[in-house]
C-alpha cells in the first residue's frame, strides 16, 4: 500500500511545482508588460508627440511663428524642429521655439507646421496654422511740429530760441539762417542737432549789425519730413 501511495505524492508534487512555475512566469510577464507600458519612454526611447500651440502672424513684410514644446518628448531631448511650409519642408531648426518667414507674397496663403526631432526621428507633425498675406498699408508720415522761433537782445548779445516736437519719430535736428530781411544776405547759416522727441535748442550770436533780420528754421525729423517756420522780422536799432 505504502508503495502504491508514495508515486502519487511524487506526482502530486510535481503537478504542483509545475503549477507554481507557471504562475511565476505569467506573474513576472504581466508585471514586466505594465512596467513597460508605464514606463516605457525611460526604457526604449521613441519618437517625440506634436509640437503645440502654433501660431502664423503676419507683422507688415514677415510671418512671425511660434509654437510650444512637445507634451511627450519620447523620453530623450529634443534636438530641433522641423518648419513646413504648404506641405514641403522650409528648413531645419535647432530647439527653438519661433521664427519669421520673410519671403512671402502679397495675396498669397501659408499653411504652416511643425515637427519636433529627437534622437529617435521626427515626431508627430503639429496642427496647422493659416495666414494669408494682407499688402502693407503705409500710413504717411507725420512732419513735426515746432513753435515759432523767438528772439532777444541782453547785454551778452543775441538769441535765438525754438522747441520741436515729433509724435511718430524723433526730432534730428533743426536748420537755421539769420538773413538780412531785404538784402536776404545769411549772416548765419547751420544746424542746431535735436535728436529727440521734443527738444529745443538756443543759439547764441554776440553781434547783430544795425537792419532788419528774417529768421528761418526747418525742422527734420529721422522720417525725412520737415516743417518750416519763418519769423518775419527782427530789427536791430541804432543807439
Amino acid at each position: 500500500m505504502e508503495s502504491l501511495i508514495q508515486p502519487i505524492a511524487k506526482k502530486s508534487h510535481t503537478k504542483i511545482i509545475a503549477t507554481l512555475v507557471i504562475i511565476i512566469v505569467i506573474a513576472a510577464f504581466f508585471s514586466f508588460y505594465t512596467f513597460f507600458w508605464m514606463h516605457g519612454d525611460a526604457i526604449l526611447p521613441a519618437k517625440p508627440s506634436a509640437p503645440l500651440n502654433l501660431t502664423a502672424v503676419q507683422n507688415d513684410g514677415t510671418v512671425n511663428l511660434t509654437w510650444q514644446q512637445p507634451s511627450n518628448s519620447g523620453g530623450t531631448d529634443i534636438i530641433g524642429f522641423n518648419l513646413y511650409r504648404n506641405g514641403s519642408l522650409l528648413l531645419q531648426l535647432a530647439n527653438v521655439y519661433a521664427f519669421s518667414d520673410d519671403d512671402i507674397v502679397v495675396g498669397a496663403t501659408y499653411t504652416y507646421e511643425v515637427g519636433a526631432m529627437n534622437s529617435v526621428g521626427e515626431g508627430t507633425k503639429s496642427a496647422t496654422a493659416n495666414v494669408t498675406i494682407a499688402p502693407i498699408i503705409t500710413v504717411p508720415n507725420s512732419a513735426p511740429t515746432a513753435d515759432k522761433p523767438w528772439m532777444w537782445s541782453d547785454s551778452f548779445g543775441f538769441h535765438i530760441q525754438q522747441n520741436a516736437t515729433d509724435n511718430d519719430g524723433m526730432v534730428n535736428y533743426i536748420y537755421v539762417r539769420i538773413y538780412g530781411y531785404y538784402s536776404n544776405h545769411s549772416l548765419y547759416d547751420g544746424f542746431k542737432d535735436i535728436d529727440a522727441k521734443t527738444g529745443s535748442y538756443t543759439l547764441d550770436i554776440s553781434y547783430l549789425p544795425v537792419g532788419d533780420w528774417g529768421i528761418e528754421t526747418i525742422t527734420a525729423d529721422n522720417d525725412g519730413a520737415i516743417t518750416t517756420q519763418y519769423e518775419e522780422i527782427h530789427s536791430v536799432y541804432a543807439y
